[in-house]
């Protein structure tokens, strides 16, 4: 899927920008959430600061969209899905869930731990199942998968 980065944005920007509701994103706010997906983005005052330095535009607009285009494809779409589920109830927030996911569902991301299933987990598993059916435990076997199957 090809997002529209730029129409995505524009869309979240006109409903972040307005301070005189609980979806106003101030350039701080914005940061804390971009440094979610990438904890190289600085605090605001350093970011103004480096910007300023810089002779770049500390317009909240003009930051913020570079702050987004600055990020891998995978880290947008991971911060425009924080957004929409932080701006969850605001209405508007379906024009950007459509324009970054293509009018679906945003998938929730899993976290699987690295050690929650291993090889040596499974070949322990199998031994046990084996061992039950060796020792014609059957019940015993098919608990033993039973457990394989829900963890």
């Amino acid at each position: 899927m090809n997002v529209d980065w730029i129409a995505a944005y524009n869309k979240l920007f006109k409903i972040i920008n307005n301070n005189t509701d609980d979806n106003y994103y101030s350039g701080s706010s914005f940061l804390q959430m971009a440094q979610q997906v990438d904890d190289r983005i600085p605090n605001y005052t350093q970011f103004i600061k480096a910007r300023k330095q810089q002779g770049l535009s500390t317009s909240r607009k003009d930051f913020y969209w570079d702050v987004i285009n600055d990020l891998q494809e995978e880290q947008k779409y991971r911060l425009f899905r924080l957004f929409i589920e932080a701006l969850d109830s605001c209405k508007e927030i379906e024009n950007v869930r459509a324009a970054v996911f293509d009018d679906g569902m945003a998938a929730p991301i899993t976290i699987i731990p690295q050690n929650l299933w291993n090889s040596e987990k499974l070949n322990s598993s199998l031994k046990e199942i084996d061992s039950a059916i060796d020792a014609q435990q059957f019940n015993r076997e098919v608990a033993i998968a039973l457990c394989i199957a829900t963890e």
